[in-house]
């Protein structure tokens, strides 16, 4: 019996351990807990909510560049583009942040339901934040709600799909000089004809 009450301490200590252990491995299951899927229309109207569907690019010093291709909900968009903030992400391998996001897959298409960090110009971001690549069905079911919420949304101009003003330029002076080459090369032509018809005559 003195045997075991000596060792108790050590195992009550390897329990605590454990548990502590257990917590430090498993915080984001329990730190995190999201409201369950919402219609658009219970964002509709909130102040800090934006809504908006948009290219991922690549990482910068800012956070997550997203260029919008549509643009629902909110304001503050500058230049066809919006920035997330790091912090909703798991930018560092093997640490998982409380509620977090990995990166997006650049390149493509998603939509979003962010929100406004008060005093930053960043988005915030993250794992109960709606969001969903359009390349799936619940991307294209969270646009077509947008959509019928919003009334629609046109596409958001930027430098990407600027129209091309060059071109119709080009097109315009070409076809105001074009009758003019036309005539001068048919008046050196008729020039030259009757050049050759009288040398002809001369020699005979």
């Amino acid at each position: 019996m003195h045997h075991l009450a000596r060792r108790s301490p050590l195992a009550g200590l390897a329990v605590a351990l454990a548990l502590g252990l257990q917590f430090v491995l498993v915080p984001t299951a329990q730190a995190c807990s999201c409201v369950g899927p919402q219609p658009m229309a219970a964002h509709a109207g909130e102040p800090t909510a934006v809504i908006f569907t948009g290219i991922v690019q690549p990482r910068d010093g800012r956070g997550f560049p997203i260029t919008v291709t549509r643009w629902f909900q909110g304001g503050g968009i500058l230049d066809g583009r919006v920035w997330f903030d790091t912090d909703g992400f798991n930018v560092n391998p093997g640490v998982m942040s409380s509620c977090g996001i990995d990166p997006l897959p650049v390149g493509g298409e998603w939509i979003f339901v962010a929100y406004r960090i008060e005093g930053r110009d960043e988005l915030g971001m993250g794992g109960c934040s709606p969001h969903a690549p359009l390349a799936i069905a619940d991307g294209q079911a969270m646009l077509a709600d947008a959509v019928t919420t919003f009334g629609g949304a046109p596409p958001v101009p930027d430098a990407t799909n600027a129209p091309n003003v060059e071109t119709p330029v080009v097109n315009a002076v070409f076809a105001t000089i074009l009758p003019i080459i036309v005539a001068v090369v048919a008046a050196v032509g008729a020039i030259a004809g009757a050049l050759v018809v009288i040398g002809r005559r001369g020699d005979a």
